[in-house]
């Protein structure tokens, strides 16, 4: 393969870094408390807590709003499986809603048709941080008391009308794994508006150990106080985070560039062959160029084509009310999701990454262009 879907990026000081950590030259946790530092100089005030993965900062929300059987959650059908199975650990009812076509995130309209009074919390997800819609979905989530959380795994760094995704809501969790535009490899940041619920949140991820009490010394020894689990991220993962989150600015405007260039090499080409691109102009990450072929047969054409070039190209998420886990536990609840299995079926993600050269992305365009 001439051109590799993902690649891994050496920002510059993760070296320097890991090798401080291996030779304990700074105090305990001084890279957690460091990359946490560096986050709140790309994102809104708000109470922050690094944790092992996006994944487990969805889990640390549930696990704090102690969800049962009786609740309702609704999500994206279009979405990582993690976004509706963090909520699964209280046995919530999880209601799946459709998306936009345009944006690729959850469709406000779809929403508004599935909310009942057992509705706990819509959870979203910033998808490539396009989040036009947020502050519209959040008003509507605060008219009907129902908690927003979103799944900010795209969102890290972008702001709409001022306000940085992730703050819109009641909670969030940004991803910073292996293919995101930050990355310590595998971890994520929870976010969380009120911050009396940090030392609960903080406990969650200690195993579930009374270790805030603890180490403000108002504990004599700590003790299993709750359910929880090992969330919290490491000091080498940090270490790594706090290399790519000072270079987060010249990394951003990298992906931009590439992002643009997609977009203006094959905007031409796109109307000519029923292709639709993402739409240019809005805010967002710079996390994923994509296009949407015409059908699915389309789609896998178009895949196969890209790999004839030895360019490696990828669908993204399955629609999750068609999923086998839908299908066999009673809890998950699916109504119609047409766009959802659109998106599934006929979205292709081209080559972005922070390695990715001129010279590579160009082969990548040029064999796109011979696609008809």
């Amino acid at each position: 393969v001439k051109v590799l879907f993902n690649s891994k990026y050496k920002a510059g000081k993760e070296l320097r870094y890991l090798q401080d950590c291996i030779e304990n030259k700074n105090e305990q946790y001084f890279y957690n408390r460091y990359a946490t530092q560096l986050i709140g100089l790309h994102s809104s005030d708000a109470n922050r807590l690094l944790v092992s993965s996006c994944t487990h900062g969805l889990e640390v929300i549930t696990r704090l709003l102690e969800f049962t059987c009786e609740d309702e959650i609704i999500v994206p059908s279009y979405a990582f499986i993690s976004s509706a199975a963090a909520f699964t650990l209280g046995k919530s009812r999880i209601i799946f809603c459709d998306s936009r076509l345009d944006t690729a995130t959850i469709c406000l309209n779809h929403l508004k048709t599935i909310v009942t009074k057992k509705t706990r919390a819509v959870c979203i997800v910033n998808y490539n941080g396009y989040g036009e819609d947020l502050e519209a979905i959040s008003k509507y989530c605060d008219s009907r008391e129902i908690l927003l959380i979103e799944d900010n795994a795209h969102g890290f760094g972008v702001f709409n009308k001022g306000k940085a995704l992730g703050t819109f809501g009641f909670a969030s969790s940004t991803s910073f794994d292996h293919q995101k535009n930050i990355s310590c490899g595998q971890g994520g940041v929870l976010y969380l508006k009120n911050k009396s619920l940090m030392d609960d949140a903080h406990d969650i991820s200690n195993f579930g150990a009374n270790m805030s009490e603890f180490t403000s010394g108002r504990a004599s020894r700590y003790s299993w106080s709750r359910l929880g689990s090992n969330y919290l991220l490491s000091e080498f993962s940090a270490a790594i985070l706090c290399a790519q989150l000072e270079e987060f600015q010249s990394i951003q405007n990298r992906r931009k560039f590439l992002w643009l260039n997609y977009w203006k090499s094959l905007s031409t080409w796109s109307t000519e062959t029923s292709v639709t691109l993402p739409p240019v102009g809005l805010e967002n990450s710079y996390h994923i160029f994509w296009i949407l072929l015409p059908s699915n047969l389309y789609a896998i054409r178009f895949i196969d084509h890209m790999k004839n070039y030895s360019v490696q190209v990828l669908p993204h998420y399955s629609a999750l009310h068609l999923s086998s886990m839908s299908r066999k536990w009673q809890q998950l609840c699916s109504f119609e999701c047409p766009t959802a299995e659109r998106l599934s079926s006929t979205l292709v993600r081209l080559p972005l990454n922070n390695s990715l050269s001129a010279e590579k992305q160009n082969i990548v365009i040029e064999a796109a262009l011979r696609f008809s």
